[in-house]
């Protein structure tokens, strides 16, 4: 080791690293890589799963919207209406970006009460994989 004087400060020289100052070797940046690269694949992994919950939620979200639309719409009819009869009706199929809907409805009529027609209307998704169900009650204005 040498020693230099430089306007009164003195270094000193070791091949021209003071001690303790080297460079990383190249395992340490291999090792360094290897656990950026695990991070960066499970940041990844949280992306796409938050992408598939977006999408499902973006369906089940129209699904319902559609859902309570049409029941209100139903709903608001005459208690006398012949669409408020009692039975099944299936409503032509909607499709909103690219998926398709199923819509339909049972109305049960004076179950469990007297003069009140039960309203279920269904709206199903991925060929039948998702359902969402609401239900709405109509009284006879009469009573």
């Amino acid at each position: 080791m040498r020693r230099f004087i430089n306007n009164g400060l003195i270094t000193h020289s070791r091949k021209g690293r003071l001690s303790g100052q080297e460079g990383m070797t190249l395992l340490e940046v291999m090792i360094a890589l290897v656990i950026l690269a695990i991070g960066l694949l499970a940041v990844s992994g949280m992306q796409i799963m938050s992408i598939r919950a977006n999408s499902s939620g973006f369906k089940f979200t129209t699904a319902a919207a559609l859902a309570d639309q049409r029941i209100v719409q139903i709903a608001n009819l005459s208690f006398s209406d012949p669409a408020l009869n009692a039975g099944n009706v299936v409503e032509p199929a909607v499709t909103v970006q690219n998926v398709v809907y199923n819509r339909s409805y049972t109305i049960v009529d004076g179950n469990p009460i007297t003069g009140v027609k039960r309203i279920t209307y269904t709206v199903t998704w991925d060929n039948g994989a998702h359902t969402i169900s609401l239900m709405e009650r109509v009284g006879n204005e009469l009573l």
